[in-house]
């Protein structure tokens, strides 16, 4: 479980980021810019993370044989990691040299999606109370302020 969960995952979560990244140049709409990246910012790139973890929880759902203890509570727990890390490591690179490169984003993008794993490992290990309902209300959260960011962006370093 812990190769699954350090290597496998985290090579899949790449590799279906890159396949939305592609895809999100090629497809427009406003329900679509939802899901897929539409440019280089920082908040594009947390909507990789978003898409895939759904697909990736949506798929583990219907294809996964095995009990996981807290499997949604920890797939979220890691997505809003890397998130969270995504947005710092961004903040940080755009303040050091004053802009955010594809090629930072990806460092970025693959030191995140290593770290959220090894946080969703982690918290697969431990059971809490009330764990579902809290996944449940963080991934609504997470979805809402994707949307309302999405539709309404800020004017400010992570969205330009």
């Amino acid at each position: 479980m812990k190769n699954r969960e350090l290597v496998i995952v985290p090579l899949i979560i790449t590799i279906l980021g890159l396949f939305l990244y592609v895809i999100g140049d090629t497809i427009t709409g406003d329900f679509v810019r939802i899901f897929f990246p539409q440019r280089n910012t920082i908040f594009e790139f947390l909507k990789i993370y978003f898409t895939a973890f759904l697909l990736i929880y949506i798929c583990g759902l219907f294809t996964d044989d095995r009990k996981v203890n807290n499997y949604l509570f920890s797939r979220v727990v890691g997505s809003l990691i890397m998130m969270a890390l995504t947005i710092a490591l961004g903040s940080f690179v755009y303040f050091v040299f004053h802009k955010v490169t594809a090629l930072s984003l990806l460092i970025i993008f693959l030191v995140s999606v290593w770290v959220g794993q090894l946080v969703s490992y982690f918290t697969q290990k431990h059971e809490f109370k009330y764990q579902n309902t809290m996944a449940i209300i963080l991934q609504t959260l997470i979805t809402l302020l994707i949307t309302f960011y999405t539709l309404y962006p800020l004017n400010n370093y992570l969205f330009n």
